[in-house]
């Protein structure tokens, strides 16, 4: 397979996480061509930079445990528990995997009032449903995510993102500019975090203009004309 691959023209990734990993097994033909959508960014201008509690977080994946949902949950959970007040509101937003569907349901089940499952929201409505959220949650678990989508829909609406740091987390997340990374598969770490940012929300508030600002870097112009550039291939 690999002396297969070799012959094609390029081999086209998402991060330079994987392109390194690549080329240290010994391909020569990798480019990067990173994960992009057409979004309505939000005006730097029209950022609420208002916060106060509950802090109001959500997740913005599939839902299965694999990304996290129930860590997310939990320390939510034990964190309003131990604090005896609604320190932080969660959200839950997408498509619940089809195998995922009985366990998700029993999870509901203990959800208190300040958890909520939302639904699915279409590609063209997720930066006005963001806009009204603090904090996106990226709990994953799994540690070869690439650039996940829901995390561009967060910076199209100023949201900064508290994620597990999977194996590409730096080619995604500038630590403490667009969003705070903890230790990949620790809860107790997710937890500490959560603690973290709830004394020192201005830190996450003013992150909100950088992550507009990174926005732009996943449009379909910009990582096209990038990759463009980078790749040497010549356009007609």
């Amino acid at each position: 397979v690999k002396k297969a691959l070799g012959r094609f023209d390029g081999i086209y990734v998402e991060t330079s996480t994987m392109k390194k990993a690549l080329e240290k097994a010994g391909f020569s033909n990798i480019y990067i061509l990173k994960n992009c959508k057409n979004l309505d960014i939000l005006d730097e201008k029209s950022l609420n930079k208002n916060y106060g509690k509950p802090i109001r977080l959500c997740t913005f994946s599939r839902v299965v445990k694999e990304k996290g949902i129930e860590d997310a949950v939990n320390a939510v959970k034990e964190i309003n528990s131990k604090l005896g007040e609604t320190q932080f509101a969660l959200d839950i937003y997408g498509a619940v995997d089809e195998q995922y569907k009985d366990r998700f349901e029993n999870l509901k089940n203990t959800f208190p009032d300040y958890i909520r499952y939302r639904g699915e929201v279409a590609f063209d409505k997720t930066t006005q449903i963001l806009e009204n959220y603090d904090i996106l949650l990226f709990p994953t678990h799994y540690f070869t995510e690439g650039i996940p989508g829901t995390i561009i829909d967060a910076y199209s609406a100023g949201l900064p993102v508290i994620s597990s740091r999977w194996q590409s987390f730096d080619d995604v997340i500038e630590d403490k500019k667009t969003g705070i990374g903890y230790e990949f598969g620790s809860y107790e770490a997710l937890v500490n975090t959560l603690y973290d940012v709830k004394d020192n929300m201005q830190q996450v508030i003013d992150m909100k203009c950088n992550c507009i600002k990174k926005a732009y870097e996943y449009t379909t112009k910009y990582v096209v004309n990038t990759f463009v550039e980078d790749s040497g291939i010549s356009v007609n």
